[in-house]
């Protein structure tokens, strides 16, 4: 058993970059839903992506939102069962989601 796709938002604001955010959202949206873990704001991704491989089916995808600051660091994720980090890029062209696949 398993899920076929596991989609997250986690918080991935690095914490020199909270303060520069602008006021309609650093004044109207949780901290916690906005400041990532660890020095690049990715630590929850790295959780997310370390447990991952025993919730998902074969081929089952994770789609995980980034800063396209952190792209380089996105692509660094990794998971038992995963594949490598692919970058998918927004309307704008900016690398927005990291996504894995297990199998």
């Amino acid at each position: 058993m398993g899920v076929d796709c596991i989609v997250a938002n986690p918080p991935y604001v690095r914490p020199e970059e909270y303060a520069c955010l602008e006021p309609g959202v650093r004044l109207h949206e949780p901290v916690l839903a906005l400041l990532g873990e660890g020095k690049d704001g990715l630590g929850h991704h790295r959780r997310i992506a370390r447990q991952a491989g025993s919730l998902l089916r074969r081929s089952g995808l994770v789609l995980l939102e980034i800063s396209p600051m952190q792209a380089r660091a996105a692509l660094s994720l990794t998971g038992v069962g995963l594949s490598l980090p692919r970058l998918l890029k927004d309307l704008a062209g900016h690398a927005r989601v990291v996504a894995l696949r297990q199998g």
